[in-house]
């Protein structure tokens, strides 16, 4: 096992490099090392503590920190944070309204002036306290500004955990199409406190079961076997308390992990993550255009796997059964998005812009079973 306290360092290789990322879990289950160039990631109660010693051995400057949160983080998280990192009561905050509706090229813009008026450089370091949406808009600004900054992620929402925040893809959206302008930047450290999801709104919890579904249905099969005999409700209402967590999420931390790890720019095996995700992301761009209150990420990607599903049976040979229990579990719990016939023309133009296309063709990732990696786009 490398020796955690040796800073990652920049360097061209790293450009190339997996990423893969060091995983620490600290709730009272062994420690878990998984080597990494660039990321540390540490998962746990004692996950601050933890950061706090890498810090000081690294000499980290805590007046060289500069706090992203929205509206919501700022309230809810951004004490606790300060509770656990009384270094970081004087660092600079910025806040930015919470919603996806936020992240655009045009609040990025308002981040990097901020950031010159205030003389914020490469000697500082960014810390994106939020949800997918901060981590994504953070990460993207600062992978733009200065031609790099160092970041530090603290996911604070269940999609945040166990997806937006790992791998290092950051973007903001263009025309309300989801994710068209982004970066690989690969933050320096993944900090993962479970307690966290008790701030969040059962709403954004729900949202993220779907994605956790995603994981495990592609990556733990026989979790995906107990995860489908249960409902998105029941699971929902325990996630936040560290038994649930190791059972569900963790599992789900690892499996994005691993897929990064052989896979850094998703050039192949990566993109099975994108299961549901064809689909899904039109149907949020439409929700995001057409609603005051759009759906979620999740009740999305939930829309999504049902019809990838569907295209599965048709194309790759998954059988109706599988297709039931995909079916039946993200059919409940998650909320709907009545679509008309005069949506289908808007819904196709959405489905043109997909990043995973190639020679104008609309690529899908399909399934063939449970737990197959060689899953089709």
């Amino acid at each position: 096992h490398r020796d955690l306290h040796s800073f990652p360092t920049r360097r061209s290789s790293d450009l190339v490099a997996a990423g893969s990322l060091s995983l620490i879990s600290l709730m009272k289950i062994p420690i878990r090392n998984v080597n990494t160039e660039r990321t540390i990631f540490l998962t746990g109660e004692d996950v601050f503590n933890r950061f706090r010693k890498i810090a000081r051995l690294n000499h980290l400057h805590h007046d060289h920190w500069v706090i992203l949160a929205d509206d919501n983080t700022r309230v809810h998280c951004l004490p606790l944070l300060v509770n656990f990192l009384p270094e970081l009561a004087n660092a600079r905050v910025m806040t930015i309204p919470a919603g996806e509706q936020e992240k655009t090229l045009a609040r990025a813009a308002w981040i990097w002036k901020e950031w010159n008026k205030f003389g914020i450089g490469r000697s500082n370091r960014i810390i994106c306290l939020g949800g997918g949406m901060v981590t994504d808009l953070g990460g993207f600004a600062a992978a733009a500004y200065h031609r790099g900054l160092p970041v530090v992620h603290i996911p604070t929402s269940l999609i945040g955990q166990l997806d937006a925040a790992i791998g290092g893809k950051v973007a903001v959206n263009l025309d309300d199409r989801k994710n068209q302008v982004g970066f690989f930047h690969v933050p320096d450290f993944v900090l993962v406190y479970p307690p966290f999801l008790k701030t969040l709104p059962a709403r954004q919890i729900h949202s993220g079961i779907a994605e956790m579904a995603k994981s495990h249905l592609l990556g733990n099969p026989e979790t995906w076997h107990k995860m489908k005999r249960m409902t998105a409700d029941r699971l929902a209402k325990g996630i936040s308390e560290a038994q649930e967590w190791r059972k569900w999420v963790l599992p789900a931390i690892q499996y994005k992990i691993s897929m990064v790890r052989r896979d850094f720019h998703e050039r192949n095996l990566r993109k099975v993550l994108n299961f549901g995700h064809t689909l899904g992301h039109a149907f949020e761009t439409l929700s995001l255009r057409r609603d005051s209150e759009p759906m979620t990420h999740g009740d999305a990607v939930a829309a999504g796997m049902v019809c990838a599903a569907k295209l599965s049976v048709l194309k790759t040979g998954l059988s109706p059964t599988h297709l039931e229990d995909i079916t039946t579990f993200l059919t409940h719990g998650f909320q709907g998005f009545p679509i008309a016939t005069r949506d289908i023309p808007e819904l196709l133009d959405y489905l043109k812009s997909d990043k995973k296309n190639r020679d104008s063709h609309t690529g899908f990732t399909l399934l063939r079973q449970p737990g197959d990696r060689k899953s089709v786009v």
